[in-house]
């Protein structure tokens, strides 16, 4: 697979974001300054937002830090960055589930685990979870929406089934890999549920 340089550096904020934090012994303990650490990015928008993400990583990546304590250090970055902390710590929550490199038998078995940790919190920070399963199924699947569509059916509940199904098109849109992303797949008609 081929990645723009772009590509390259988040994924270099990612990495260096989350080996920062991952080994923090007291890592609750800098949550009044998880603001200022991105600061050296000065208003570059978009090194700062991998920055960020990064840190949602990190959080949950850390190996003693329980899921609350890491919406915790997302929420201390104030509202706007706390969306895209968010999305790091839900992306890195699943990531986690790739890396084990299951067959699609077991993956099916544990789905219903992955935001399982989450389920108590605000309902928010649930569907940034739901919302990276989709992309971790479509990653999975090599973008195969039909497979997809079949891994979501695996979820726990009517509403988190519809929802990774309804995830699918955003998720390719953000993504855009070459082998889906094409006008035909947007002139589908959308499921209303």
């Amino acid at each position: 697979m081929r990645y723009s340089s772009a590509r390259r550096s988040n994924g270099c904020y990612h990495g260096v974001m989350e080996r920062y934090l991952r080994d923090e012994p007291d890592l609750p303990s800098l949550f009044p300054q998880l603001e200022t650490v991105c600061d050296a990015h000065g208003v570059d928008y978009v090194s700062r937002f991998q920055c960020v993400h990064g840190i949602g990583h990190g959080l949950f990546a850390h190996n003693y830090l329980p899921p609350l304590e890491a919406v915790n250090g997302c929420d201390s970055l104030g509202e706007h960055w706390r969306t895209v902390c968010m999305g790091g710590l839900a992306m890195e929550n699943m990531d986690e589930y790739l890396l084990l490199d299951l067959d699609e038998e077991h993956l099916k078995k544990i789905l219903p685990e992955i935001c399982a940790p989450f389920e108590s919190l605000a309902p928010d920070v649930m569907g940034f979870c739901q919302f990276h399963i989709t992309l971790g199924l479509l990653y999975y699947t090599g973008y195969d929406i039909e497979r997809t569509e079949e891994l979501c059916e695996g979820l726990s509940r009517q509403g988190y089934i519809d929802d990774c199904k309804e995830n699918i098109r955003e998720a390719i849109e953000i993504e855009r890999p070459s082998n889906t992303y094409n006008q035909n797949f947007f002139e589908r008609p959308r499921k209303r549920i």
